[in-house]
């Protein structure tokens, strides 16, 4: 077999991955982790775990702000504070949200996307997968026309439901 090493390491570093995701989704249920950066050119950004979804939410500034220093910070604290934290922030998410599909949260001046943990560890694992397939070198201008075409798709329906 053709490139054996490769295809093991491919495997284990997305294999591990898959683990960590699992074990920060379980975390998530206890704990809510931000990390959260603040760069004074273009805006803020933050990646939130919290009660088996991950957030990651950007700002942009729509003015310069006043001269300050990037900033860069790691939070993490259990769930109960989390939630008295929060009382006052309303997020209204698109009607029909469930668990089960991600969101895409948009608002003035942020755009966020919201996605259950589940889904990034079944990626991590398909890509686990992927590797063991046997796969042609040589593909065709039908095989193209079908990778384009579900592309299309798959950008138009993410575009799709960033709109509404």
């Amino acid at each position: 077999m053709k490139f054996r090493k490769l295809r093991i390491t491919w495997s284990v570093a997305w294999g591990i991955l898959c683990l960590l995701l699992i074990v920060l989704w379980l975390h998530s249920y206890w704990y809510r982790d931000v990390v959260f950066a603040q760069h004074p050119a273009w805006g803020d950004t933050s990646v939130a775990s919290l009660q088996g979804k991950v957030s990651w939410l950007v700002t942009i500034y729509r003015q310069r702000p006043p001269r300050r220093k990037a900033r860069y910070e790691l939070r993490s604290q259990p769930i109960a504070e989390a939630i008295e934290e929060m009382k006052g922030i309303v997020l209204t998410l698109p009607e029909g949200n469930s668990a089960a599909s991600f969101t895409i949260v948009k608002s003035r001046d942020a755009l966020g996307l919201v996605l259950p943990y589940w889904s990034l560890a079944f990626g991590a694992l398909l890509l686990v997968v992927a590797a063991w397939f046997r796969w042609s070198n040589r593909f065709s201008l039908r095989t193209l026309l079908i990778g384009m075409t579900v592309a299309a798709i798959g950008l138009g329906w993410v575009l799709y439901a960033a709109r509404n």
